[in-house]
């Protein structure tokens, strides 16, 4: 499935996208997260009210107060103070939050032994539970990036994502050319051959190789005939006045 099944399953739009891949929150998620605080505050609350309550009842209902009363006091007791102490600890300012991203092949697993009824998501090296409905809004070893609210350093609930690549081309894509060393020299067909070999008649130089003077026509010193002594130079036969040989 595409983009729009992820965003339809998380609930983000463009803009929300757009914000995540800068590293930081919407306007919208900062108030959807605010939401999803105060309700989950609501419900630390109710829980530890409810434990305290049962705390200070419980030697009503058993009628006596021995060391198994006490005990249980103590345990209901401790649970409520923590519920409501939780609810303290709530964050609702996300305007400095930053957003995680994590990108890799994405796969959606069935869990294990005792968790036989939860699903899994996996991307890169990480793991995280989610619903089984995601598996039908992805495709299965394709790369994604996913972005995270993070709470001191660590991905929380996941804001966005996307498609990046498919798995069939990563494993089928051409391999990019080697860049040349800049310090190591190109050969290049086209270029002109190496001037080397000079006319004994005229002086101009001509391609190594060439048995005839490109210029004057007169035949080149070649390995056959440098040993030959009817071979003479004639490199700037004529002097100027005054100059002798």
């Amino acid at each position: 499935m595409d983009d729009q099944g992820l965003r339809a399953f998380f609930k983000f739009d463009e803009a929300d996208l757009n914000a995540n891949r800068s590293g930081r929150l919407s306007q919208k998620q900062q108030r959807d997260l605010v939401k999803l605080r105060k309700g989950h505050q609501k419900f630390f609350t109710g829980l530890g009210l409810t434990l305290l309550v049962i705390a200070s009842i419980s030697p009503l209902v058993y009628k006596k107060f021995d060391t198994g009363t006490i005990v249980w006091v103590v345990i209901w007791g401790v649970f409520g103070c923590l519920s409501l102490i939780r609810t303290l600890t709530f964050k609702f300012d996300f305007s400095k939050n930053k957003v995680k991203r994590i990108e890799g092949p994405l796969h959606v697993v069935e869990g294990t032994g005792r968790d036989w009824n939860n699903h899994y998501l996996h991307i890169g090296k990480e793991q995280y539970e989610v619903d089984e409905k995601l598996a039908g809004c992805i495709h299965q070893g394709d790369t994604y990036a996913f972005y995270f609210e993070s709470i001191d350093g660590e991905a929380g609930a996941i804001l966005s994502a996307e498609w990046l690549e498919s798995a069939a081309y990563k494993k089928n894509k051409p391999v990019a050319a080697a860049v040349p060393d800049p310090g190591q020299p190109v050969s290049d067909p086209n270029a002109p051959a190496a001037l080397g070999n000079y006319c004994t008649n005229c002086g101009s130089p001509n391609p190594t190789g060439s048995n005839f003077c490109n210029k004057c026509g007169k035949a080149l010193p070649t390995e056959s005939n440098k040993g030959n002594s009817s071979f003479s130079p004639t490199i700037n036969s004529e002097l100027p006045k005054g100059q002798k040989r």
